[in-house]
């Protein structure tokens, strides 16, 4: 079964490509010192500048920090002093930035990204982001697209660590960032729910001491769909 057969239609993070208001993001208290700790390898084949990719981790790390979680982020290269050549731990996550596909019709042409989890199990290590798409996204919208690459990254780890494609119907795992929403947008509408918190930390700390899955999910459930994306 390929990668793709294992994504319901519901685990794309769909994006408006109308304009969007600018929403720069706030800072957030850190991490507590008993928080998790996540680790995220990224592993960029798209080539994105350095400072959109500062960016997209500051931005990261703010989402992370505000669900009390701890992130440790590895930029992989293989020329760098990181280059991640040992064996991915249970508390890694992978980050694969490629250019979006042209020809894949399996791919929404708007899609910003996907999470693959597995489609018995509902759990995975790898999410993929497109860094172009992104950029094209953020020159309409009036935003740096670091900030804009940030939140699409912690969109997908939202899915990895919820185990779930399905959306909230608000805040950073709704499924569409339309025009509208973004122009009236608040904090929270960048920021995980209170009631994806929780088991947003459950399966960071089940992941970090080699449990299996069986850590509470997020009740989310697919907003209605809406005709103004």
């Amino acid at each position: 079964m390929t990668r793709f057969a294992l994504l319901s239609r519901g685990g794309w993070l769909l994006a408006a490509v109308s304009a969007l208001s600018l929403f720069a993001p706030t800072a957030a208290a850190a991490a507590s010192p008993s928080a998790p700790t996540l680790i995220v390898r990224v592993y960029d084949a798209f080539g994105a500048k350095v400072d959109e990719l500062d960016r997209a981790r500051a931005v990261f790390e703010q989402v992370f920090d505000a669900t009390d979680v701890q992130v440790r982020w590895r930029h992989c290269r293989s020329e760098s002093v990181d280059p991640c050549d040992e064996r991915l731990q249970d508390n890694e996550l992978v980050i694969r930035l490629i250019r979006g596909p042209v020809t894949d019709t399996r791919v929404p042409s708007q899609a910003l990204g996907y999470s693959a989890l597995h489609a018995m199990h509902q759990r995975g290590t790898l999410a993929t982001v497109f860094p172009d798409r992104v950029r094209t996204l953020a020159q309409r919208a009036g935003w740096a697209a670091g900030d804009l690459l940030g939140n699409a990254i912690a969109h997908e780890v939202g899915h990895l660590l919820l185990g779930s494609t399905s959306h909230a119907d608000d805040g950073l795992m709704r499924p569409h960032w339309t025009a509208r929403d973004t122009r009236n947008s608040v904090p929270r509408d960048w920021a995980f729910q209170d009631r994806e918190r929780e088991p947003i930390r459950a399966a960071v700390y089940g992941r970090a001491s080699g449990r299996p899955v069986g850590v509470p999910t997020a009740r989310v459930e697919p907003p209605p769909q809406r005709a103004d994306h």
